[in-house]
């Protein structure tokens, strides 16, 4: 650790915060300690500076460990606190930690290596409190600016539909194509406002999701009548090989399961090569879940790009081709099949393409699931 500390040590034993400082001189750890005798003065040093750290005894003479801890966590709730104390207070140790101090030390047990262990300790706590604090501002940022862009964004896209489709003044060829580029490169937008709010919605756990049986065998149906069109105009063929016997209905959410298929069959899509294939199966696993596949006969992924796959914004290189994507659909979908309690996964070989599978828990459903 290259930084100097600033640490604050209340106790009002002198033997004891010599010995403390004995220690810290052997930890190899760069410090500035201010150190108080009383609980009500280290309230009131830790009010005009900032530390790193605080310890503080629990016996004192004007007030006791507990009332400093909730004291300065009023001040500083991340505040790094922890709490010395003397032989058999345990139970007193874990109301400290109860209330909010970050760690406990017997003084008996006190040594060079227990407060290095200590201070590494609240060096993890404080940044993993850092992340959390990051990413929930980065949450909240993706979510108040995808709600500010969408409403302009709309305007554009309305507007430049009403100009392309004008028949009563209607535009030159010249004007029409750039107008069409206009609605094409705005649609490419509002897909990626959508898919960051989406994202921001699931990271704060905002979503909501509507857990219930589903027959797969509708869901699919729909699906592949919503992708046909693509597939077409694609020069792909769109291959349904999900025919059961028996009815399957799997525990999910209808709209966010929908849409993640839908993800994995556009992708299937627009991934493949020319007079390709997008195949669907379904087979069931362990008589308690079932798994749907997507298989395409693009070119596949290779090796060590496949950890990167459901990673937000990595495109694998496909960001510098002509395929339209934001770079997010995949770990959206990651992330609703596992609040789902399902999986999601690939298996790919270069040069003949990949099959991505979810995986979810098979449901029997009741008489009253059962559609009129």
């Amino acid at each position: 650790m290259d930084k100097t500390f600033k640490l604050l040590l209340i106790d009002d034993d002198k033997l004891d915060r010599s010995a403390f400082r004995r220690y810290l001189n052997t930890t190899r750890i760069s410090y500035d300690i201010q150190e108080c005798a009383y609980g009500k003065t280290g309230i009131d040093e830790f009010e005009k500076g900032q530390f790193d750290w605080v310890f503080v005894d629990y016996n004192l003479p004007d007030i006791n460990g507990i009332e400093v801890v909730e004291k300065i966590l009023d001040t500083d709730p991340d505040a790094s606190i922890v709490i010395m104390t003397g032989e058999g207070d345990e139970l007193l140790a874990a109301k400290a930690i109860k209330c909010g101090a970050s760690d406990y030390l017997p003084k008996n047990a006190l040594s060079s290596i227990v407060l290095t262990q200590c201070i590494q300790n609240l060096e993890l706590r404080k940044a993993k409190v850092e992340a959390e604090q990051n990413n929930r501002a980065k949450t909240e940022f993706l979510a108040r600016m995808s709600h500010e862009l969408r409403t302009p964004m709309n305007a554009i896209l309305g507007f430049s539909q009403l100009m392309h489709e004008n028949t009563k003044d209607p535009l030159s060829e010249s004007h029409q194509f750039r107008v069409s580029q206009i609605l094409k490169a705005g649609r490419h937008l509002l897909n990626l406002i959508n898919d960051m709010l989406d994202l921001s919605h699931i990271e704060s756990e905002k979503l909501s999701l509507s857990i219930e049986p589903i027959c797969i065998a509708n869901l699919l149906e729909d699906l592949i009548s919503l992708a046909r069109p693509l597939s077409e105009q694609s020069n792909i063929v769109l291959i349904d090989n999900t025919y059961s016997p028996e009815e399957i209905f799997v525990l999910g959410d209808k709209t966010r399961l929908k849409q993640v298929l839908l993800n994995l069959i556009s992708n299937g899509i627009k991934y493949n090569r020319s007079e390709g294939s997008v195949t669907l199966t379904i087979e069931i696993q362990d008589a308690d879940y079932l798994r749907i596949n997507v298989k395409d006969t693009g070119v596949g992924i290779p090796n060590e790009k496949i950890d990167y796959v459901f990673e937000p914004f990595d495109r694998l290189g496909a960001e510098n081709s002509e395929i339209e994507g934001t770079g997010i659909g995949l770990t959206i979908s990651k992330k609703l099949i596992e609040a789902m309690n399902g999986s999601i996964g690939l298996e790919t070989s270069v040069g003949e393409g990949s099959e991505f599978y979810i995986i979810l828990p098979i449901s029997v459903p009741t008489q009253l699931d059962q559609p009129l």
